[in-house]
């Protein structure tokens, strides 16, 4: 597994070069601080309007509250960083992980993304756009989504959490405030938990008749485990069918140029399946009613 060497610099070299604007750290400040003057005027927009309670609003009683009783639990500043985390989540991680579909799709053009295809045929045909319930007759293509977020994951640890208390794991003592990262990574390559695990193979999730599964398997860890996985995991399981289905109900997928790598291959990071160069091909099939949909 080939991690950044930039995610082990100390904090201070990284604040240290987050300076310079020429460097990705300094654009990353940028970034990141056009989005904090994004979400603070949004929020002030927000607070003004008296329309139903939403997350913002009710953040902010618990502001109020905590300032009240002096416990600054609830501040400001960790609002903006909520949303924030939510605008990223929602948008950088379906995007790469949608890049990554479609790398696999047209690498495995005759057999996955046939298959997908003639599902999409039957259940959705060519008259109207997919709905997330059209993932019921559509059990590969939903097997698919599944596969990929354990096959190439978009983040190997997950997010850094720490102890609250002390705690003994394994007659390892742990003491409170310790950064604890999941090795999210090999549990999905565990070859004691999944059948040639490096090979992406989406019927592994389904049953000998084709269908579905009832649930995703326990050591699937696609969206990180326990109490505070991803919350955002049921919206991104449905963006990412939509985006599939709408994608393959209207194109084929040709990968730009010959494949240099074996795609199975756990030492191809995302950055190599990212910058491959695909080619979409308009489908024969008549898709001019969805089109209009748009219209």
């Amino acid at each position: 597994l080939e991690v950044d060497l930039y995610q082990f610099w100390p904090s201070f070299c990284k604040h240290f070069f987050s300076l310079f604007s020429f460097t990705s750290s300094g654009r990353m400040k940028n970034v990141i601080n056009d989005i904090d003057d994004f979400i603070i005027n949004e929020i002030s927009d927000h607070l003004q309007d008296n329309g139903e309670i939403s997350f913002i609003q009710a953040y902010k009683e618990k502001i109020d509250e905590s300032t009240r009783n002096e416990d600054f639990t609830y501040q400001h500043r960790y609002l903006v960083g909520h949303i924030k985390e939510f605008l990223i989540g929602g948008i950088d991680g379906p995007s790469i992980s949608m890049q990554l579909h479609m790398v696999m799709f047209a690498a495995r053009q005759d057999d996955i993304q046939r298959r997908v295809q003639r599902e999409i045929d039957v259940a959705i045909g060519h008259e109207r756009l997919p709905t997330w319930e059209d993932r019921k007759l559509m059990p590969f293509t939903l097997a698919c989504v599944w596969e990929l977020e354990r096959w190439k994951r978009t983040e190997p640890f997950g997010l850094p959490r720490g102890t609250q208390e002390d705690v003994v794991v394994d007659n390892i003592f742990i003491p409170r405030g310790t950064v604890v990262l999941f090795n999210l990574w090999a549990v999905s390559r565990d070859d004691s938990l999944w059948r040639n695990p490096h090979h992406f193979d989406p019927t592994r999730y389904l049953r000998d008749d084709g269908s579905l599964i009832r649930e995703k398997p326990a050591h699937h860890v696609g969206f990180s485990y326990g109490k505070r996985s991803c919350p955002g995991e049921s919206f991104a399981m449905m963006q990412l069918f939509l985006m599939v289905a709408f994608t393959l109900q209207r194109y084929n997928v040709h990968l730009g140029e010959p494949l240099s790598c074996d795609l199975d291959d756990p030492k191809i990071d995302l950055g190599v399946l990212k910058r491959m160069r695909l080619r979409f091909e308009r489908r024969l099939r008549n898709t001019i009613a969805c089109d209009n949909a748009f219209e």
